[in-house]
């Protein structure tokens, strides 16, 4: 853990102000929800990810999308892949969403991407995308993350992509 030299002092009401520096670099957003770590006279503010939390069905849901639809598929929470399947596996695993992907995000409805917004996604390694589906995961009002498909064919049906948001939203509350 890196340390940064900055200190706070806790209010009267316990409140601890967290940076603007290190808020714009950890990205958080007003309201977003940390989760919070203690033990050997230390505590550890971590982002929470409900998404992250549910790993395993997202492990499930990429390996059927990526074998059912054949591409790439990738579930994300609000800042990262969580879990990808298919030939991108690797380029994407663990990656940082784009700023693309984060507006669409914010836009909080299904799309399919194309062209150059591709790239803008994607990275570099998409010679065999043709379209990207979008789908964000939203429980209870709250955006959890998305639901992405990369697709080596045009006019994929989007149901397959919506129906996965739906279940991993389900499982988010």
């Amino acid at each position: 853990m890196e340390t940064t030299g900055i200190v706070r002092r806790i209010d009267e009401l316990g409140r601890i102000v967290i940076p603007k520096e290190i808020r714009r670099t950890m990205r958080l957003k007003e309201g977003e929800e940390l989760e919070i770590l203690m033990g050997n006279d230390e505590l550890v503010f971590k982002k929470f990810s409900a998404v992250k939390s549910i790993e395993q069905a997202a492990a499930e849901i990429t390996a059927a999308l990526s074998s059912i639809l054949g591409g790439t598929a990738v579930i994300t929470d609000t800042d990262a892949v969580i879990s990808a399947h298919g030939a991108l596996k690797r380029e994407l695993a663990g990656a940082k969403i784009s700023e693309r992907l984060e507006a669409a995000l914010a836009e909080r409805k299904p799309k399919r991407f194309t062209g150059a917004e591709i790239f803008a996604i994607a990275g570099e390694n998409t010679e065999n995308v043709k379209e990207i589906l979008f789908s964000p995961i939203i429980a209870g009002g709250d955006l959890y993350g998305s639901v992405v498909f990369l697709s080596p064919r045009d006019n994929v049906s989007m149901d397959s992509i919506n129906l996965s948001a739906k279940f991993l939203e389900n499982l988010c509350v």
